[in-house]
């Protein structure tokens, strides 16, 4: 399905029950806000609004509060720019993305519908949670970040079971258990003998030598 014009955007935001909560300060500047009646879940359990913006300066943005900033929607196209350098005294060129703005505020009105169809009412992106599930993924953040648990990357645990093999197999020093590179490491046991020095033992590749 695609839209084309603005009846059929205000009709189709009407039906899914989008809608227009713009400020009057936003519509005095010509942007208008709407609202969507489904959330955006993270992973603490905790739900947000889902809000689009378009603006008389012809751009159309994703303006939830969950972004850490609007977030421009229009499409982009690749642009060749130019610039004098003073230092160098000469033109250098570079590539650069610049979005296409939508200077009709019904043609705005169409993009921004057809975008939401497409992105936020597809069947792989619009999942029903109930209120179970969500008590469940509340009470498991809980668990993980306030119970003394740790949330670690894969390269990371794959370090820690390097770690604890490297200490079952000997490969650390008897005092501080610091991990040496390359496979060896040098450890120091005291003999019962007073007499004697203490006995320097080297280990390579799981090979134990001692060293006098």
């Amino acid at each position: 399905m695609e839209i084309k014009t603005k009846e059929e955007a205000l009709r189709t935001f009407k039906l899914l029950g989008i809608k227009d909560v713009s400020s009057r300060t936003q519509v005095k500047n010509g942007t208008t806000v709407y609202e969507l009646p489904i959330k955006w879940m993270n992973s603490r359990g905790e739900g947000s609004a889902v809000k689009y913006a378009t603006y008389e300066s012809g751009y159309v943005r994703n303006v939830s509060p969950w972004n850490s900033t609007c977030w421009q929607i229009n499409k982009r196209y690749e642009s060749k720019e130019k610039f004098w350098s003073t230092h160098c005294k000469k033109y250098y060129s570079h590539n650069q993305y610049k979005r296409i703005l939508i200077h009709s505020e019904n043609d705005r009105l169409v993009y921004l519908a057809n975008y939401i169809l497409k992105n936020d009412y597809r069947k792989d992106n619009l999942h029903a949670v109930d209120v179970w599930t969500k008590e469940c993924i509340v009470e498991a953040d809980y668990e993980l970040h306030h119970a003394g648990n740790a949330l670690i990357t894969r390269s990371e645990y794959a370090k820690l079971k390097r770690t604890q093999w490297e200490k079952d197999n000997g490969v650390f020093d008897t005092w501080g258990e610091h991990q040496i590179d390359f496979g060896y490491c040098l450890s120091s046991t005291k003999s019962t003998n007073k007499n004697s020095s203490d006995d320097i033992q080297v280990i390579i590749n799981g090979h134990r030598y001692k060293l006098s």
